[in-house]
């Protein structure tokens, strides 16, 4: 549950030391936070975040337990995607010291990188991707779940090195680790669903397609798209697509036949 701003820990030390420009800021982002239900509203979320951090690119992440970033949990604004695909096929996540690190409290990137230099040749490569990708310093916060980790993180030496912009992102990157567990527990709720039903709520759901332009991105015919919603819609409890894509981007769960039942 979201804290209001003035019960915050530290909160007088933040007042204090933050400029007031900050600390309004501080309060709109967490308005808004206090918000959000969809991926959509938590992509507004973290824009917000990035025009807090003066442009530096941002990301929120969801890391199963398996370890593999999960490509539909995530939020990337400003990262390259060189980058993003050079640390997937590596498989940097296994050597990469800051998604290791320990969960609740801001993580600075470049002295967890020093640290490692002296080490294996695997880690070694890593390290040489973060310098030729500029990708040397930052700052993460990893939130740590039970089937998961998510770790949002901020680029840039700037970033790393400014001590208030730090007391700010303490104050709100807890709460938005939580909105982000919630919003991504989708990804996991439909992780068992046909892949035709998970591309559907990905096309209608995150991009905002019509059901005619789902057929078409996954030529298909449009009353076989219309049949896949309709027994989604059925699962979920829902009358219109518009609930369907609400419900499942709440992170709700499906009906059971069990529970509908009894219900009826």
């Amino acid at each position: 549950m979201l804290k209001p701003l003035p019960k915050l820990q530290e909160s007088e030390e933040l007042v204090n030391e933050v400029p007031a420009p900050a600390i309004s800021l501080i309060a709109v982002f967490r308005r808004q936070l206090l918000r959000v239900r969809t991926q959509a509203e938590l992509e507004d979320v973290v824009a917000l975040l990035k025009g807090i951090c003066r442009g530096a690119p941002a990301m929120v992440a969801v890391f199963p337990d398996g370890g593999i970033p999960a490509i539909d949990g995530k939020i990337s604004l400003g990262w390259s995607d060189e980058w993003e695909a050079r640390y997937r096929a590596r498989a940097y996540y296994e050597v990469d010291p800051v998604a290791h690190a320990l969960p609740g409290a801001l993580t600075a990137w470049s002295p967890l990188l020093a640290d490692k230099r002296s080490q294996s040749e695997r880690v070694r490569e890593f390290l040489s991707a973060c310098i030729q990708f500029n990708m040397t310093h930052g700052l993460s916060y990893i939130a740590e779940y039970s089937d998961c980790r998510v770790i949002i993180s901020l680029v840039g030496q700037e970033i790393e090195e400014d001590r208030l912009l730090r007391h700010a992102l303490s104050a709100i990157l807890p709460d938005t680790a939580d909105v982000a567990y919630r919003v991504f527990a989708r990804f996991r709720e439909i992780a068992d669903l046909a892949k035709i039903d998970q591309d559907l709520i990905s096309l209608i759901c995150k991009h905002g397609l019509t059901n005619k332009e789902a057929a078409e991105a996954m030529q298909i015919a449009e009353r076989t798209v219309n049949h896949h919603l309709r027994r989604l819609r059925e699962q979920y409890g829902a009358k219109t697509n518009e609930q369907l894509m609400f419900k499942i981007g709440a992170g709700e769960l499906r009906i059971t036949h069990a529970s509908a039942s009894k219900n009826s």
